[in-house]
């Protein structure tokens, strides 16, 4: 009788706590997704442009940015802490309503898929790649994710499948 009832009472926190995990890790309190990833050449420089759409979920949403990235162009999945990079090949900004006026050339790339009037919580995250590769790339693969507000334990990481587009500037 007692190992029947220690049984029970074991099944009910794990089927407790596994749900609370689960959760915890679905709820997040913003959606975010590719809009666009450009190349182009600069000053001899290869350059890959990735901007990321942030949506806020919940009216306290905090941006708290993660510094690890990971992404792969085909010579197998690099992962980078982008303040500890030798190299300083990847650069990340973060830009808000005011970018249709301060950052107008930015703004031109991705003007069909952001309207700030509509919603002026999104943010823009752009990763600014610089001679990861020495062709152009097609195609890469990028994983990224924001801190959570409410738990910083919690990042909530997203695989994104990028087609490069080549542009002229």
């Amino acid at each position: 009788m007692r190992s029947t009832l220690f049984f029970k009472l074991t099944l009910f926190l794990n089927l407790l706590c596994f749900s609370i995990t689960c959760s915890s890790q679905k709820d997040s309190s913003y959606s975010m997704e590719l809009i666009r990833a450009v190349q182009f050449n600069s000053g001899g420089q290869h350059r890959i442009l990735t901007f990321l759409k942030v949506t806020p979920t919940v009216p306290d949403f905090k941006l708290i940015l993660s510094m690890k990235l990971s992404y792969e162009v085909g010579q197998g999945m690099k992962v980078i802490d982008l303040q500890k990079q030798q190299a300083n090949q990847i650069r990340l900004t973060v830009y808000g309503n005011t970018m249709v006026e301060k950052y107008k050339p930015m703004y031109e790339l991705i003007k069909e898929k952001v309207d700030f009037t509509k919603d002026q919580n999104i943010r823009i995250i752009l990763f600014d790649f610089t001679d990861i590769s020495k062709s152009p790339i097609d195609n890469m693969t990028m994983i990224y994710g924001l801190w959570e507000g409410k738990n910083e334990d919690i990042r909530n990481e997203t695989k994104f499948t990028v087609n490069v587009e080549p542009i002229q500037l």
